[in-house]
């Protein structure tokens, strides 16, 4: 190959590359000009993020509201049916304040419950259910002593009314109020 022919083919492979720069400059151009400013993306962004955050604020207040609603309702069926709830609340204060512990803290005063709405709900809605299960199996006379005062294998009020209803229902027996 002569030299003159080796020049012609760079220049050659050079327009080549030279068309080839111009195309991807004016794409990008077309593409710069066309795009949504990033400020547009990001007022966007926050937008869903402060919706996204209010929903969840929201959802969690309704449900601490119905958490809260339904221990009142349940103390209420308590009180109403005589079911003895005080081993759920602090029968004396518990010490002196603690100066040094930070934030809405304080030393839980008589008659302050022990827990939170969400397990007091449920202890209260399943010693209501122990005791429909209790009324139906005296009038069913089906027995459930032993579970009644074997505290090792029926620690929690909702593992005694769970066995009871069970033993209720190889009785022949369904509580329909059972939710």
């Amino acid at each position: 190959m002569s030299r003159a022919a080796s020049r012609a083919s760079v220049a050659r492979v050079e327009r080549r590359v030279g068309r080839h720069r111009a195309r991807v400059a004016a794409s990008r151009r077309r593409i710069e000009t066309r795009a949504t400013p990033i400020a547009t993306y990001f007022s966007e962004a926050v937008e869903a993020g402060v919706i996204i955050f209010a929903a969840r604020v929201l959802a969690l207040g309704l449900g601490k509201a119905k958490q809260s609603g339904d221990l009142e309702r349940g103390l209420e069926e308590c009180a109403r049916r005589s079911i003895d709830v005080s081993d759920l609340f602090y029968e004396e204060d518990q010490g002196e304040q603690r100066w040094y512990l930070v934030g809405g803290w304080s030393v839980p005063r008589k008659g302050d419950p022990r827990y939170g709405d969400g397990r007091m709900s449920q202890e209260v809605k399943s010693r209501v259910r122990w005791a429909d299960c209790r009324a139906m199996a005296d009038a069913r006379g089906v027995d459930y002593d032993d579970v009644a005062t074997l505290t090792a294998l029926y620690p929690t009020t909702t593992k005694k009314a769970l066995e009871l209803r069970r033993r209720l229902q190889m009785a022949g027996y369904e509580p329909e109020w059972w939710e």
